[in-house]
């Protein structure tokens, strides 16, 4: 039977069952890569909280995935749950409404969101990382050894080079000089272990509340080598300012590979209702393949490249 889409108003209706509160005003929050509704909701209360809710059965599933860390992870680098819903279908004046998981957040709108990079807030971010890859992982998180296929992505650039040329990062001589060397780097590249991982650090993940670093987005938590925390972060962190991948996790070649690969693959492909994902991917990528290739000791990339002002 066919169920029709919640509108705002049905989903504050709905916000109001779980809270136990009336909503008095309900704000869209902008960022983020995925189609995944964001509110911050204000109660008559006083009660402030940011909601994200599923919109299809990917962010669906991808919020199921973030809530399995927030149940059972907790720390001053975790955002507080103040509610998860996960059902089937629900019902509102009469109508049934298809199933939208919610989780319900502390409101984090007054912290900094604009970190600036300096030795000490590199060091702060390295430690809640090591804080994360000492805990217990959560159940049911897919390892990283298992998510090799949707990563490794050097194979597919060879097989699908012109999408990756026209970003012009480097000429086709030196793709087809090196490409069997990064195939070879990313499948070598160590990502089994039993650390607990969070896999998506970027600046748009991380805040400072009250001199705690605080991390978001869970979803793509999984277990593995924690040095792979690092290699995802590393190529952001530069291209905003910060130090060069190399100066926090030397003799890496074979994690810059992968990572590497898997945004060369991705950032010239033509990506629907793209809300800014492709740029985000060749911004890391015009650090990360460099980083590459001087890990692996290959001629650097001759074409466009990002500098450091570390």
């Amino acid at each position: 039977m066919y169920k029709p889409k919640p509108t705002l108003d049905v989903i504050v209706k709905h916000l109001e069952r779980l809270l136990r509160r009336k909503v008095s005003s309900v704000q869209p929050v902008a960022g983020g890569y995925t189609s995944t509704h964001r509110l911050r909701v204000e109660c008559t209360d006083g009660l402030s909280v940011f909601a994200k809710i599923g919109c299809d059965a990917t962010t669906a599933e991808w919020l199921r995935q973030e809530y399995k860390v927030y149940a059972v992870l907790f720390g001053d680098f975790m955002a507080r749950v103040i509610t998860f819903d996960d059902v089937d279908t629900w019902t509102y004046e009469s109508q049934d409404f298809e199933g939208q998981p919610v989780l319900v957040l502390e409101d984090l709108s007054r912290a900094n969101w604009k970190i600036a990079w300096n030795k000490k807030t590199v060091e702060q971010v390295r430690q809640v990382l090591s804080r994360v890859h000492a805990q217990p992982a959560p159940k049911g998180l897919p390892t990283l050894e298992s998510l090799r296929s949707e990563l490794a992505s050097w194979h597919l650039v060879a097989k699908e080079p012109a999408q990756f040329l026209q970003l012009g990062l480097v000429s086709e001589k030196w793709l087809n000089t090196n490409i069997e060397r990064l195939v070879a780097a990313e499948n070598a590249a160590e990502l089994g272990g039993t650390q607990l991982l969070h896999f998506d650090v970027r600046s748009d993940n991380l805040c400072v509340l009250d001199h705690r670093v605080i991390l978001i987005d869970w979803n793509w938590a999984c277990i593995g080598n924690g040095k792979a925390d690092l290699a995802s972060w590393l190529p952001s962190l530069c291209a905003e300012g910060g130090p060069q991948p190399e100066e926090l996790l030397p003799n890496e070649g074979e994690l810059a590979a992968i990572m590497a690969g898997f945004w060369a693959y991705r950032a010239g492909q033509p990506f629907e209702n793209d809300n800014g994902v492709r740029e985000l991917q060749l911004q890391q990528l015009k650090v990360a393949l460099p980083w590459c290739a001087r890990a692996l000791n290959l001629e650097a990339p001759d074409g466009n490249q990002v500098k450091s002002s570390w």
